[in-house]
């Protein structure tokens, strides 16, 4: 059924992420080169012996290299294809089904096992997130299902084999849990979830020989020996990278955030959701799940005299309970790839409340099959959704089948030496589909409105010419460098081709505009930018120029309401157009909360080109103005959003979005 499902949704052929490229990309420079990876990646990650190197961990340090090593023998044979990568996901998503079932079966018998099985194995979250795995969540949940198959081999081997079998089994438990910890660092809160619950329902019963510990202990070291040498190379190179994604938002903000996610990802994920569309999730079907989850959990608990199986139930239910309370109280940011995690556990919970209760209660079997019923229609609706979404769309944004129409073309002209990438999203993708031939270089991390990512003024970059990829106006990830390229390439009068690939929408995927070299003006003939008006949120000396504003907070800015003003001066226009700019910021958890959001603005009866941000973080509103619009001595400029935060207990104001400055600039 999971093979079934998966396999509908890949055979819509929606393009390759990002994401999911980089957790490949290895592979592809592993079958053309003993060397290190050209591509950018974090400092440790490959390791290196007499001039041939191999992979400890993926582009990122907290996820192993598993994938590439599965890949690199399938692209040897079928080169790099889309369906290649997503049949390995397929695979590493299977091992997690089974080995937990294996564990099911030990622990509650094979009816259990088998009702557990198919309720994991048709839910959307499980197969969209292990299938199209941008996350390496398919070989973390390889890693749960091989620690639980781990554990099965080791509770049958002390009850009915040799005690040499124990031992062995002992070391398997080892192998899979530091494998696992290898294919994502961050199952150890599953596993510490587990372990916390194991001791307080097993109690004594975990009392094994301390030769079977002394075993597990080696056999983790086998396990997760990659990431052992990693951290040892690196200082500890994991948990650094961690203390790079702190969310300092307020807990209780953070914690509605995540139950939202939670509650959704027990069925459709919203981050897997956005493929597609921006289906929105009935508020029914979003919290009956995770109300008949903590009910189940409550059933579990309840019982005072716990056989067998009642123990295993309550296990689940602890093991549940504890792993989301780390996932919803963390620091860390968490997204729904972190909270897929419980979802195993949430499954198992139900499905043996439901057999604890009609083993006591048989008459309640109308309850528990209408659950069922229940259960496998709401997942037939949301796999329905996503295969035909998928087919009419292509996937959207990120996830478009756009992604290798632009390898396509860029591939077609072999005169390309290096293709300068301005955005994300786009780098590794190119180098996977493209098997390693068309040549890439980033040039947008830390880009401003004045230099790119390389170092240079945008004039002399386009001055040197090449071949740039700049993304769509509504698939844009760092719009401050796009809008600069853009910005400066319109003024250098430079020679360019400019060739537009569409997503199957008609929507803009991304631009490829060939710039012939040393045709760009000189930088010194270029108009020079003058600020003639502005406002900073931070002045408290501006209430009666701006209005739908709160106080400044201690940064300097200020969050909005839904509709909002500033009044500027008129500017002196001379030698140059006038170009509205406001600087604003999207808190990341908002928009996964509540999705894209679109910012319009008129000044009068003139209506500006609205934004939509599909991402959170900082932006500039940049529109050109018309001098006809423009008052004798001041003017309006009014702007409204789409979505806003509702007042709740925790904040009783309506928060729109951030607003640091406003400005009139000629150019």
């Amino acid at each position: 059924m999971y093979c079934l499902f998966g396999g509908l949704q890949i055979a819509q052929q929606p393009g390759l992420q990002y994401d999911e490229a980089y957790l490949v990309a290895g592979a592809v420079h592993m079958n053309h080169s003993a060397a290190e990876f050209p591509l950018p990646h974090s400092n440790f990650t490959w390791m290196c012996a007499e001039r041939h190197c191999l992979p400890l961990m993926a582009e990122i340090p907290y996820i192993g290299a598993i994938k590439e090593y599965l890949a690199a023998p399938v692209f040897a044979l079928t080169g790099p294809n889309v369906n290649a990568i997503r049949m390995i996901s397929l695979l590493l998503g299977c091992i997690g089904i089974w080995g937990l079932m294996r564990l099911t079966d030990t622990l509650a018998g094979p009816l259990a096992a088998g009702a557990f099985g198919m309720a994991l194995a048709i839910n959307p979250a499980y197969i969209d997130t292990t299938v199209f795995d941008n996350n390496a969540v398919g070989g973390m949940m390889a890693g749960l299902g091989l620690v639980s198959a781990a554990l099965a081999r080791y509770l049958k081997s002390i009850s009915v084999e040799p005690p040499r079998e124990a031992l062995w089994a002992a070391f398997y438990v080892g192998v899979a849990t530091g494998f696992a910890i290898w294919t994502r660092a961050n199952i150890v809160w599953t596993l510490a979830a587990g372990a916390l619950a194991a001791v307080a329902v097993f109690r004594l019963s975990l009392l094994r020989p301390l030769k079977h510990w002394l075993l597990a202990a080696a056999g983790g070291i086998v396990g997760g020996l990659p990431f052992l040498v990693y951290q040892w190379t690196s200082r500890g190179g994991t948990w650094n990278a961690a203390g790079l994604f702190i969310d300092d938002s307020p807990w209780r903000d953070r914690l509605y955030v995540r139950l939202v996610l939670l509650a959704e990802t027990l069925t459709a994920d919203r981050e897997h959701r956005a493929m597609w569309g921006d289906a929105a999730m009935p508020d029914l079907e979003r919290w009956l799940p995770l109300g008949t989850v903590l009910v189940s959990c409550l059933v579990c608990l309840s019982i005072r005299r716990p056989d067998g199986v009642c123990r295993f139930a309550q296990f689940c239910s602890l093991s549940f309970l504890l792993s989301i309370l780390i996932l919803l109280t963390s620091r860390m940011q968490i997204s729904e790839h972190h909270l897929i995690a419980a979802l195993p556990f949430a499954i198992l919970v139900v499905v043996l409340a439901c057999s604890i209760l009609y083993r006591r209660y048989p008459r309640i079997w109308p309850v528990t099959a209408g659950l069922g019923f229940g259960y496998i229609a709401l997942c037939l609706q949301w796999h329905i959704l996503a295969v035909g979404g998928l087919h009419n769309t292509g996937g959207i944004g990120m996830w478009s089948s756009a992604a290798s129409n632009l390898t396509r073309r860029l591939e077609r002209d072999d005169s390309k030496q290096m293709v300068k990438v301005v955005d994300w999203g786009f780098q590794d993708n190119i180098y996977v589909l493209s098997d390693g031939r068309v040549r890439s270089q980033e040039i947008f991390w830390g880009a401003t409105d004045q230099r790119a990512g390389s170092g240079r003024p945008w004039t002399d970059e386009i001055r040197l010419g090449g071949t740039f990829v700049v993304a769509g106006p509504e698939n844009r990830n760092e719009p401050t460098a796009g809008a600069s390229f853009l910005k400066a390439l319109a003024a250098s009068n430079a020679t360019i081709r400019r060739e537009t690939v569409l997503q199957r929408s008609g929507l803009t995927y991304a631009e490829i505009i060939d710039v012939e070299p040393n045709t760009a003006r000189p930088s010194s003939t270029l108009s020079k930018e003058t600020v003639v008006a502005q406002i900073a949120m931070g002045d408290a000396n501006i209430e009666s120029r701006i209005g739908g504003f709160y106080k400044p907070e201690d940064a300097g800015w200020r969050w909005t309401k839904r509709d909002f003003f500033v009044v500027l001066q008129s500017p002196k226009v001379v030698g140059g157009r006038p170009w509205l700019q406001v600087n604003v910021y999207l808190p990341e958890n908002r928009i996964q909360q509540q999705g894209p959001i679109t910012l319009s603005a008129r000044i009068g009866s003139h209506q500006l080109a609205p934004e939509r941000y599909e991402t959170g973080g900082a932006y500039t509103f940049s529109r050109q103005l018309d001098e006809q619009w423009l008052g004798d001595d001041s003017y309006r400029i009014d702007f409204s959003l789409d979505k806003v935060q509702a007042p709740g207990p925790t904040d009783p104001r309506e928060l729109g979005i951030v607003v640091r400055d406003a400005a009139i600039r000629v150019r």
